[in-house]
């Protein structure tokens, strides 16, 4: 945590600092702490080149306790972030700096915004203003819409445990591909290593890879094995979400294809296949795809059968 907090002194100090992060990391590992302590620092009365917030200064201390005007907190109104609150933000953020010549917008829980909320937020993001900056705030970067991924800088926190389970799953045989792969399923070593000594999931990792590819080789045969080789190895909610969450990643990949990205491949072991399948789709449309995966997980979390979303979303892919 030290080193971001220098690193973000040396960007502050450079007049480099960017206008909107991303901050991806398990619940309680600091991120808010850190847009905390980004705020201070750039409205810190006392603050020296090279140094952090004074955090005895009147901006310091009403930044602290969250009645500094220009730092700015957005919550889940329940489970969601709704248009009405980003609305309100927007309104807010029209004004001029009351007190300083920064104002910072910290949102909590970005991947829970509501379509509405989330279109009104990029248009903010699509169109910067100099002295407004946005720090996100998820846990999990995969269900953040990639439009707005793509109009920030993402900072991932990293606990211990989490660094080491690359290393743990590698130990266990994993291949690197592997080991990548189920770091984005999960933040936890021992779930993680659960997962890779899983019968059931290396099935359903298999079966998602194949009814992927057979989407845009053969549409009307996946449609039909959804009920005949999918479903069946989908017995509870846990086995949809990593179906879909699996889905997300390869959809991932052919959009990074598309734009010519290949070397932040997931699944660079399978480069060729997911060239030949990113170019069925342009960018844009790609980006799409992402983001209608994204919606069909909330589905699934709110208990919406996983035949009929799966089935909803094959249909609306363009041909």
């Amino acid at each position: 945590m030290k080193k971001k907090q220098e690193a973000f002194i040396r960007t502050i100090d450079n007049l480099q600092f960017s206008h909107a992060y991303l901050f991806e990391g398990a619940k309680g590992i600091g991120k808010a702490e850190m847009a905390k302590e980004i705020a201070k620092i750039l409205n810190c009365t006392n603050r020296s080149v090279g140094e952090g917030a004074c955090q005895v200064c009147e901006h310091c201390l009403r930044i602290e306790h969250g009645n500094f005007p220009d730092y700015i907190v957005v919550e889940p109104e329940g489970t969601t972030i709704k248009v009405n609150q980003i609305r309100a933000l927007k309104s807010q953020l029209t004004k001029t700096a009351m007190e300083s010549s920064a104002i910072i917008c910290v949102i909590h829980a970005v991947d829970t915004l509501t379509p509405g909320a989330a279109n009104s937020l990029l248009k903010f993001l699509e169109e910067p203003t100099g002295n407004i900056h946005f720090i996100l705030l998820t846990e999990q970067l995969s269900k953040v819409l990639i439009t707005i991924q793509s109009r920030c800088q993402i900072i991932r926190f990293q606990s211990n445990q989490e660094d080491t389970v690359n290393g743990l799953l590698k130990e266990k045989g994993a291949s690197n591909v592997t080991a990548q792969l189920v770091s984005q399923l999960t933040n936890s070593a021992d779930q993680a290593l659960l997962l890779l000594e899983s019968e059931s999931f290396g099935q359903i990792r298999q079966e998602s890879w194949n009814w992927f590819v057979r989407i845009f080789t053969n549409r009307a045969m996946a449609f039909i094995t959804i009920q005949s080789q999918v479903l069946p190895l989908l017995v509870s909610k846990v086995e949809s979400e990593q179906f879909l969450t699996l889905l997300q990643l390869y959809i991932r990949d052919a959009l990074l294809c598309a734009q010519g990205l290949e070397g932040q491949l997931i699944q660079s072991d399978k480069i060729a296949t997911v060239k030949t399948i990113a170019g069925k789709l342009s960018v844009k449309q790609w980006i799409q795809e992402h983001e209608k995966m994204t919606k069909a997980l909330s589905k699934i979390q709110s208990n919406v059968g996983v035949q009929a979303v799966l089935e909803q979303w094959v249909l609306q892919i363009p041909k």
